[in-house]
């Protein structure tokens, strides 16, 4: 039997103790990191519509010649109310998770998807740049089942909320149109996150958008149907080219 005073006896216990130390601060610096990022690519592109709904901020850009800028948030089409009707996109502020502000802004609708639950909504302010928006997934994406994905948007029109869950399968649904493809994911959503992003963490370790919130099971909170990534691009590909471009 070892004798606890063996001087290395306690030696290797102190290195114990140190490495068990810089290991919890290594993950708690990754942690720290990680709530970053998911502040910068998901929480502050997320704008509250007509305070019943939710929308992403994928594109702003000034014309060079005129200088007006163009910023467009991809949203649900169920969420919109015609092109001719203003709409309002709240961007809260947060301080010690209280909201302290909104910037307030005047939309119209600029574009609906024929061939699913999708539309862009566009802000008459051209003045305002916003230097960072959404980044957009692969329309052909590495996706299993059980990967991880997040969810973003307004739940029951309260305060912006980021939920986590699994991704589950392709589903086959009658919700917006006979025999529509959806994504099935896991992330608790209500009424509210209707037309915000679900996201994953793509191959270069950015949280790039996936889907848009269309639906979810009302006695089955973990059942929720999302626009699927290859719709999306199917819809920017012609509506905002651009953006699935990468320009």
């Amino acid at each position: 039997m070892k004798s606890l005073f063996n001087p290395v006896y306690w030696l290797l216990a102190a290195v114990g103790v140190l490495f068990i130390a810089l290991s919890l601060t290594t993950v708690y610096a990754a942690d720290i990191t990680s709530l970053g990022k998911i502040q910068n690519e998901m929480l502050s592109l997320t704008g509250q519509l007509n305070e019943n709904c939710s929308a992403t901020l994928i594109h702003s850009k000034r014309d060079d010649k005129s200088g007006e800028v163009s910023t467009i948030f991809l949203t649900a089409k169920h969420c919109v109310v015609g092109n001719k009707t203003d709409m309002v996109i709240d961007l809260p502020v947060y301080q010690g998770n209280r909201i302290v502000k909104k910037d307030r802004y005047i939309a119209r609708v600029r574009g609906e998807y024929f061939d699913g639950d999708l539309a862009l909504v566009e802000l008459r302010d051209k003045q305002t740049f916003f230097a960072k928006v959404a980044k957009i997934s692969a329309d052909k994406p590495a996706l299993f089942m059980g990967e991880d994905v997040w969810t973003v948007g307004y739940p029951l029109a309260m305060s912006l909320t980021i939920t986590k869950g699994l991704f589950g399968a392709i589903e086959t649904s009658n919700y917006d149109k006979p025999g529509a493809e959806y994504f099935r994911a896991t992330p608790d959503i209500a009424g509210g996150n209707s037309g915000g992003a679900m996201y994953h963490m793509d191959e270069k370790g950015d949280y790039a958008l996936l889907g848009v919130t269309a639906a979810r099971a009302r006695s089955d909170s973990f059942i929720g149907l999302y626009t699927p990534i290859e719709v999306i691009h199917k819809y920017l590909s012609v509506a905002l080219p651009e953006v699935v471009a990468g320009k």
